[in-house]
Formats: C-alpha cells, sequence, structure tokens
C-alpha cells in the first residue's frame, strides 16, 4: 500500500473519531428505553429524580439496579 492511500485513511479514521465521540452516548443509549427509570422510581416527568432515591435503586438488583448506577454515572459527565 502506498503511503497517500495510508495517510488518507487516517485522516478518515481521526475524522470518524471526533465525530463519534462528540455522540457516543446517544448511541448507548436506546431511545425505547428512556424514561423507564423514572416509571420505575415513580418520579414524575419534568422533575429530577432525587439523589437519595437514585442511591437506593443503585443498591437494587437487576435492571432497576442497572439503570440507576448508569444515571449516577451520567450525572457525573462534564455538562457543556
Amino acid at each position: 500500500m502506498g503511503r497517500e492511500f495510508l495517510q488518507r485513511i487516517l485522516r478518515f479514521l481521526l475524522l470518524l473519531g471526533e465525530a463519534m465521540a462528540e455522540n457516543w452516548i446517544q448511541s448507548a443509549i436506546k431511545p425505547s428505553n428512556k424514561g423507564k427509570l423514572r416509571k420505575e422510581l415513580k418520579t414524575p416527568t419534568g422533575k429530577k429524580i432525587p439523589k437519595k432515591k437514585l442511591q437506593q435503586a443503585a443498591k437494587a438488583p437487576g435492571k432497576l439496579g442497572l439503570r440507576a448506577r448508569l444515571a449516577q454515572t451520567l450525572s457525573r459527565f462534564k455538562k457543556k
């Protein structure tokens, strides 16, 4: 393979990586799962889930615990 070809592939991968890095979390959470944690915790739409409730749910087994732990992790992400 030629050097020019490899450089083009590298540039393409860098551009692809930047595009994916910006919106990677949108593809990690399925739209069909949106709001399920809120429903299970019986928190009204439009209100934040209380941290205390989230901490208790994070200790729960199964899907509820997984969703609560993910919510805790995502809450720590830097907001722009």
